[in-house]
């Protein structure tokens, strides 16, 4: 391959990636917000599968008819009241502030009063992460109808109960976000390499990632800076006889996603990655069954 088209693939590789494979989706998340009888939705999925990316494409293809809310959980803020939405508390008096239910109403006011009119779409990350009060606060402003709701966490059985309510009485429409197929995969891969990626290629990154796009990104990325995909006439391929590698880096990288996961989860996956395979019976004698 030319100079050039490599620095322009590895720029193309190592930038942005488009989100493929998500049109049902899309078109669930949007439906939902645009009806005048349902409150946003609830998008679950597994860490990396592009929860967020679909969240975020929404808010943008919807600007013109909503203001944009960003409100995301967090280890530290949870352990404050209202972390999630002490930047929006400064828009507040003090006295309300001070008063659970004046702050309510005035949060309820805030956003139901928009001088151009259009109504507050609030995207929820990381709902596991999120503060009571905060939660307390999210779902009294999706009842009272006063915004749309785009909420995302990995599991609802983790996330604080009122988002599980709001959903099972049908205020949120659920949507879950799975791995990727084999042709989405390819279609991904040949987008992001701005070339057509040879299906044994394409199909070893499928079976070694599990069509996880966010570990599809960081393993294609090291693929190519390490020459273990290469483009041919045109096509991207795999070395002969080469399965994915990884470099250290790439250990790094899995390994700042397994120290996000929750107390349990980190030490479930602990154990089995020492032991290979544990009943299920076994295994709930030291973790908790969530």
């Amino acid at each position: 391959m030319a100079a050039k088209s490599r620095d322009a693939a590895m720029l193309n590789v190592h930038g942005e990636w488009p989100l493929v494979g998500r049109d049902t989706e899309l078109e669930d998340v949007r439906d939902a917000l645009l009806d005048s009888t349902c409150s946003g939705v609830i998008v679950t999925g597994q860490s990396g599968v592009g929860k967020t990316a679909l969240a975020q494409r929404i808010a943008r293809d919807l600007d013109d008819s909503f203001e944009l809310v960003y409100v995301r959980g967090s280890a530290l803020a949870s352990k404050m009241p209202y972390g999630a939405l002490s930047f929006v508390l400064s828009d507040l008096d003090d006295a309300i502030v001070d008063n659970p239910l004046m702050l309510l109403r005035g949060l309820q006011e805030l956003y139901q009063r928009r001088e151009d009119g259009r109504k507050t779409l609030i995207l929820a990350d990381n709902l596991e992460e999120l503060d009571s009060s905060s939660a307390m606060a999210l779902a009294h402003l999706v009842r009272v109808g006063a915004v749309k709701l785009i909420a995302i966490c990995q599991s609802i059985d983790a996330s604080p109960e009122e988002f599980g309510d709001l959903w099972k009485d049908g205020a949120l429409r659920r949507i879950d976000i799975g791995p990727l197929g084999l042709a989405s995969t390819t279609k991904l891969l040949s987008a992001a390499l701005d070339a057509p990626v040879s299906r044994a290629a394409a199909a070893s990154m499928w079976h070694t990632t599990g069509g996880n796009p966010l570990f599809l990104q960081a393993l294609t990325r090291e693929q190519v800076d390490t020459g273990e995909m290469q483009e041919r006439d045109g096509v991207w391929v795999a070395k002969p006889l080469s399965a994915p590698k990884t470099r250290r880096s790439m250990t790094d990288w899995i390994m700042v996603r397994v120290r996000r996961l929750p107390a349990g989860e980190r030490e479930a996956i602990e154990m089995i990655s020492v032991v290979g395979v544990i009943p299920l019976e076994l295994l709930l004698r030291f973790v908790p069954s969530s």
